[in-house]
């Protein structure tokens, strides 16, 4: 059965780029929706451009429960906004190391005469 090029790009946005949910729907394999993105650009960008704005969405989301969390007074969200967005303002973890060991130095001599 021959799908239209629109009815691929609908079914793609449609399902935020999963190429397996719009199969599906289409009632094809996904296969065929790969060889449709190999043979036509519209087809590729659609693929694309959905699949940006489902990660976009997602990290709006991810961003908006993060700043729920911080609002919510939640130590992990805290630490996590400081170890991140915070670096810029001196937020850094830092981790003194001691050594009470010897420090051996090796020498390695190359023979350059070959």
């Amino acid at each position: 059965m021959k799908v239209s090029q629109k009815k691929v790009i609908e079914a793609l946005k449609k399902h935020h780029g999963s190429i397996s949910k719009a199969a599906r729907e289409l009632e094809i394999t996904s296969r065929t929706i790969y060889k449709y993105r190999d043979k036509y650009p519209k087809i590729r960008e659609a693929l694309e451009s959905s699949r940006e704005d489902f990660d976009s969405e997602l990290l709006d989301l991810a961003e908006s429960k993060l700043k729920n969390a911080i609002a919510a007074s939640e130590p992990w969200a805290i630490k996590y906004a400081l170890q991140t967005k915070g670096r810029t303002r001196g937020y850094v973890d830092k981790k003194e190391i001691e050594h009470s060991g010897e420090i051996k130095q090796i020498v390695i001599e190359m023979d350059t005469s070959l």
